[in-house]
């Protein structure tokens, strides 16, 4: 599939530059309008798949309620400019901080505990059988704990499979904790002032921004 949405988009490239320099040549015209010939042809032949509602790239520079960030182009026919992109935030834009989650994040606070411990003793150790052996432990501890997430992941799951397939509402909240408890990423709230520039940034709209220089965003996400 994505073999032929390349052999499609070079037909184009190829379309866009003969017609651009018979339109200079015999019509006067610019290449300019060939290769904007060659992008509407495509833009047809795409038809729905034009439609993009979300895109990633890199913060640049944060200016009031909009972040300037510098993302690739969707499409090598869009125009240049598209590179640059300037997304609005407003009271209703949710922006979420997407991090790693440490052992902290993962375990419980008692077997955290128990495994810094552990780790401090590992590093203290005399020898190497010592390190070995409370590096054992370390990894027992480990496993008993994933054990007992795998069983919470599991009860949820069954928990998901009585409720009605028409309540959406009930099965998102318990499709969110399953995430929340599977996931190795953690998700914080944070506003337009916690955005540093060069953060990797996905941003999502409510309507088609392909070819949109500047627009609001419905959801931001943030990784460091």
């Amino acid at each position: 599939m994505e073999s032929n949405k390349l052999k499609t988009i070079i037909l184009f490239l190829i379309i866009g530059i003969v017609i651009g320099y018979f339109a200079n040549n015999l019509f006067n015209n610019t290449y300019k309008d060939g290769w904007e010939a060659a992008r509407q042809k495509l833009a047809i032949n795409r038809g729905e798949e034009s439609q993009v509602l979300s895109l990633s790239g890199a913060v640049k520079e944060i200016d009031g309620n909009k972040i300037i960030i510098t993302a690739s182009l969707l499409n090598p026919l869009d125009d240049e400019d598209l590179m640059t992109r300037i997304i609005k935030v407003n009271k209703d834009t949710v922006i979420k901080l997407k991090e790693t989650k440490t052992y902290k994040d993962w375990f419980d606070k008692d077997t955290y505990s128990e495994i810094t411990l552990l780790e401090e003793q590992m590093d203290n150790s005399s020898t190497r059988e010592e390190a070995f052996s409370i590096r054992k432990e370390i990894d027992k501890l480990k496993a008993d704990a994933n054990e007992i997430k795998r069983g919470e992941i599991d009860k949820l799951q069954e928990k998901m499979r009585k409720i009605d397939s028409n309540d959406t509402e009930a099965r998102g909240k318990v499709m969110q904790e399953i995430i929340d408890l599977s996931s190795g990423f953690k998700y914080t709230d944070i506003s337009i002032e916690q955005i540093d520039a060069n953060l990797g940034i996905t941003v999502e709209a409510e309507k088609d921004i392909s070819r949109l220089k500047e627009f609001t965003a419905s959801k931001i996400e943030v990784r460091k």
